[in-house]
């Protein structure tokens, strides 16, 4: 009997109902987890096949799961269909950076390019199962639209290609021009911890700061499984660390904040200088308004932006699947990253255990191996070269040494180590666990009297 193929179940499943064999997982997913019972078997004997409501369909954001659970291949993914075979494919364990949940997840990756993402079994944090924005999203800004080499604006205000040398040398040369409490050092609870540490100890040691801005990323309100408003992947691991919350927008109550807002600071004018590891942070036309105040500006970002664009200088840094470092979730739940995606600087894995036959065997002659790695770098590689450009003997090889320091000098990760975390993770110490399952509190913000902005995330990326 000759059965349909191809047929959308909803907005990202695909149906091939030759292959099915009626197990009724799919259908049990729906109903009992998803909890959207549009899901049914229809016909009888070899003519059964399952079918969605016409009126409805499977479009949920936990929709994608379904894949996973098929024994057959029965379900296929729109986005990832037919792109690649999984034995030519590179596997890595990693953490999803989709929200403050930190989903543990495989990356799967041909020819130095992300394909799709999975959703790996973690008891501790997502259980089996993933959500479809976390699948579907958070991959494409390690793909497309990358900023590759640094570069900085010339006389007439274009930017240029240069060397990371050259770069520092202009920002430490224009950062020379001002007093401390003129150059304002803004964070990033996207970015790992060590990046957050290093630039908390460059603000401490070089500009009298003992904290460090961050721009908060609510969208939305929590899920009831997986998805959570807050879209940072790391806002407690950066406040663990001595980054601070900036008040002006929403976000999670118990974090620290920041006594003055960026936007404040900024609109006073005693701020005339800027060095940010926050990526996109002008996407918020507030904050775009209040930087026609600064002088000098150098950002470290990994995608084309209108950030970028505005900054006098541009470092270029490793996406979130192109490195190591570890994240914290909500919970409290440390994780540690691991690169899947190969740089200019930086390899796969330690060892050879992460890499497909292809990667492995790979030559320069043969087209599927000509992968373009870029050139991209840790972020806290920038700020250890603008630390040791302003005086300081910083030697960090390695990001696992920077965590080796934060889990002797903070309490709350100490006896951690990236072993201890492993691929399960690990929680922080302190209680933070418990205090952060605490139901949020979210603050509403308004951008006038009749516009209320949900906060800056929403525009980021």
């Amino acid at each position: 009997v000759h059965k349909e193929k191809r047929v959308a179940l909803g907005p990202q499943v695909l149906f091939d109902a030759e292959r099915c064999i009626s197990c009724s997982r799919c259908i049990r997913f729906a109903q009992e987890i998803a909890e959207q019972p549009v899901l049914t078997f229809v016909n009888r004997g070899d003519h059964v096949t399952i079918v969605s409501n016409p009126e409805e369909g499977f479009d949920n954001n936990m929709s994608m799961n379904v894949i996973d659970i098929c024994p057959v291949g029965a379900l296929t993914s729109r986005d990832f269909r037919f792109k690649a075979r999984v034995w030519d494919m590179s596997f890595t364990d990693s953490v999803c950076h989709g929200c403050s949940r930190g989903c543990s997840i495989r990356v799967g990756v041909r020819n130095n390019e992300i394909l799709r993402l999975e959703p790996r079994n973690n008891p501790n944090v997502n259980g089996y199962w993933m959500c479809d924005h976390g699948r579907l999203n958070t991959y494409k800004g390690v793909n497309d639209e990358r900023i590759d080499g640094p570069r900085m604006k010339d006389a007439n205000g274009i930017h240029q290609p240069t060397d990371n040398e050259a770069a520092v040398r202009r920002v430490v040369e224009e950062l020379s021009k001002y007093k401390p409490e003129e150059v304002l050092l803004l964070g990033s609870a996207r970015q790992p911890i060590e990046d957050s540490y290093l630039l908390v100890k460059l603000a401490r040691e070089k500009f009298g700061k003992h904290t460090v801005p961050f721009i908060p990323h609510i969208v939305g309100e929590d899920e009831r499984l997986l998805l959570r408003a807050d879209k940072l992947p790391n806002a407690m691991g950066a406040t663990l660390v001595g980054c601070v919350a900036d008040g002006h927008y929403q976000h999670i109550h118990g974090e620290k904040e920041a006594e003055k807002t960026v936007i404040e600071l900024l609109h006073s004018r005693k701020i005339k200088a800027v060095f940010s590891i926050a990526g996109n942070v002008l996407a918020d036309p507030a904050l775009l308004e209040a930087f026609e105040n600064v002088e000098f500006f150098a950002v470290c970002d990994s995608n084309e932006s209108i950030t970028t664009r505005r900054a006098d200088v541009v470092f270029s840094i490793a996406q979130w699947a192109e490195r190591d470092g570890v994240l914290v979730n909500f919970e409290g739940w440390a994780q540690q990253l691991r690169p899947a995606v190969t740089t200019q600087y930086y390899q796969r894995g330690r060892d050879m255990l992460h890499m497909s036959r292809l990667d492995r065997f790979g030559s320069p002659y043969d087209k599927w191996a000509r992968s373009n790695k870029r050139d991209a770098r840790e972020a806290w590689r920038f700020v250890q070269l603008l630390a040791n450009a302003l005086g300081e003997n910083w030697k960090y090889q390695h990001t696992e040494e920077i965590f080796d320091e934060i889990a002797k000098l903070i309490p709350e990760f100490r006896g951690m180590s990236y072993e201890s975390i492993g691929s399960l993770g690990q929680p922080v110490a302190d209680g933070r666990a418990t205090r952060a399952t605490q139901k949020p509190i979210y603050r509403e913000v308004y951008q006038s009297e009749s516009e209320q902005i949900e906060s800056v995330g929403s525009m980021l990326l």
